[in-house]
């Protein structure tokens, strides 16, 4: 039902956005590109037994489970100077051991900047995000219910160049880079740690992005690598038996809208309104790796495809600032690849530009 409602309203508005004409007296460089808003990706890496692949003992919950941040969401083809608050809520998105089934919320806050560099060609980004999902001190013992926390996730730092800009259309390249600021994972017995997931993986992701403005309809598409650099150190009762390499992630996410109203010299404070439907394809483009002992670290799933689609709206608020307010939803319902069980991700963008 939740599903059918957000694909009938994007319909809905989509079929009237065409019928609007849009604020007549501005040519393609007056309507402003909005931001990509994005979607979540998590994949489901954990103890497993030996004879049962899809039976957790024990999930990871490295850097509060956030996620593999994608360069592309809330990020804008043209470098910006820019602060910015990126808020999401994704309901059932975290594994527990105890059901072997997503059950749990994740609430990511990102405190964000972007500086532009070089006359407007080069800008360069800072996110710092808060997770509240698992705690970094989880339970060793067999199919206990996840530990959940408030967690500093991984900083984010990115680069962006423009290529070429004519016309209304834009091609964009740029390099993101995720650190692992984040929490290792502990699994505690008796107050001691019996074993030990360390975040050391840092992730590289380049990335290509075009946009195309006709009046008052837009366009825009990224294509993204998520390369994993290093490893994750595994240990048990201060052993340490492998470094586990997180699979790498390829990404497609493209975004359609139109200005519905656009008047920058307007006298309220709502100069614009946007609907925006955005399409999210990621895809596993190597097998997981396996540390072994007496019981797997693994992604169980190993190849994994994830299609996501978000729905929502931006507002241009005075000449500094705009806000997007959208949900995100998994199109494969009932299948083992969606990020998300059957239900939402809220987002909440803020981004105050100079």
């Amino acid at each position: 039902m939740t599903k059918s409602f957000f694909l009938g309203l994007g319909a809905l508005l989509l079929v009237v956005s065409t019928a609007q004409a849009g604020n007549p007296v501005c040519c393609d460089c007056c309507y402003p590109m909005p931001n990509m808003i994005g979607d979540f990706i998590s994949l489901p890496d954990g103890f497993t037994d030996l004879e049962a692949t899809f039976n957790y003992q024990a999930v990871s919950h490295n850097a509060g489970g956030a996620g593999r941040n994608k360069a592309s969401q809330n990020n804008n083809i043209l470098p910006q100077d820019r602060i910015f608050l990126d808020a999401s809520w994704s309901d059932n998105a975290l594994f527990d051991s105890a059901t072997d089934a997503r059950a749990h919320d994740v609430h990511r806050t990102i405190f964000g900047i972007e500086k532009v560099l070089y006359e407007g060609l080069f800008s360069v980004e800072l996110r710092l995000p808060m997770i509240n999902g698992y705690d970094s001190n989880a339970s060793a013992v067999n199919n206990a219910p996840s530990a959940l926390g408030t967690e500093f996730g991984n900083m984010y730092v990115g680069f962006k160049r423009v290529l070429w800009q004519e016309e209304g259309r834009t091609l964009t390249a740029g390099l993101g880079v995720t650190l692992p600021t984040g929490n290792g994972t502990d699994y505690m017995l008796l107050g001691d740690v019996a074993a030990n997931i360390e975040n050391e993986t840092a992730y590289l992701k380049p990335y290509l992005a075009y946009s195309r403005q006709n009046g008052a309809t837009f366009f825009q598409v990224w294509s993204e690598l998520d390369l994993a650099v290093g490893g994750d150190e595994v240990s048990v009762g201060g052993l340490a038996i492998g470094e586990y390499q997180s699979q790498n992630l390829y990404s497609l996410d493209m975004q359609l809208g139109r200005w519905l109203y656009y008047n920058p010299d307007a006298s309220g404070i709502i100069k614009g309104i946007a609907p925006i439907v955005e399409l999210h394809y990621t895809t596993t483009i190597n097998d997981t790796d396996n540390v072994s002992l007496v019981q797997n670290f693994s992604n169980p799933f190993n190849r994994m495809d994830f299609w996501n689609i978000t729905m929502g709206t931006q507002m241009q608020l005075g000449n500094r600032s705009n806000l997007r307010l959208a949900a995100s939803l998994p199109i494969r319902n009932g299948s083992q690849d969606e990020t998300h069980a059957s239900d939402v991700t809220l987002f909440l963008q803020w981004d105050v530009v100079r």
